[in-house]
């Protein structure tokens, strides 16, 4: 969650954002961002990186490519741009 301190419950901020806030206190402009479907997805690029590397050290050892692991990377990469369109149509709306 992005925002800045509540003065309530002293729940505070890093320093890094003390000049957004600033300005957002200024404005009266607040946003709260919910990062957990982009957390999602840097996860899943992270597994596909993990799954490139362990492909091609596999086809380097064997000179070979096989039929089932770029239909794996296909499906991978489909739920990828899935998720990532999801993503960029909830931020449009903003």
């Amino acid at each position: 969650m992005l925002g800045c301190t509540n003065k309530a419950t002293g729940i505070g901020h890093s320093a890094k954002s003390t000049l957004i806030c600033a300005r957002w206190r200024l404005t009266g402009y607040v946003v709260y961002a919910n990062m957990s479907d982009a957390k999602e997805l840097v996860a899943l690029l992270h597994q596909n990186g993990a799954n490139v590397n362990r492909i091609a050290r596999r086809a380097n050892e064997t000179n070979s490519l096989y039929a089932e692991n770029v239909a794996d990377l296909e499906r991978r990469y489909g739920t990828l741009l899935a998720g990532l369109n999801r993503l960029l149509a909830k931020w449009k709306n903003l």
